[in-house]
């Protein structure tokens, strides 16, 4: 399966071979903002969808571990930060597989 974020296959663009996840729980703590680093300073805003474009929920941090696996990226570490607005963020890396 490929990785489909904001409608663009991540998967069919070779030199991307690393990505950087932020992710952000809003205030209350009921959904994950996420935003994909991909390199050559493109950061995007992400929704992570299906080859149809349906939007894949995520609920947990481990959701989205499960579903970058599926889609052939390999967790490879984290890093806690924290946002502007002082919420926390997890930054984790993913290796293409």
């Amino acid at each position: 399966m490929d990785l489909f974020i904001n409608g663009h296959n991540v998967n069919e663009i070779k030199e991307v071979q690393y990505i950087m996840v932020h992710l952000e729980r809003n205030v209350w703590g009921t959904k994950i903002k996420i935003k994909i680093d991909i390199g050559r300073g493109v950061e995007l805003e992400s929704k992570i969808t299906d080859s149809k474009g349906e939007e894949i929920a995520l609920v947990s941090e481990v959701d989205y571990l499960n579903d970058l696996h599926r889609f052939g990226w390999k967790y490879e570490h984290s890093q806690a930060t924290t946002s502007p607005n002082g919420m926390p963020v997890i930054k984790q890396l993913y290796q293409r597989i």
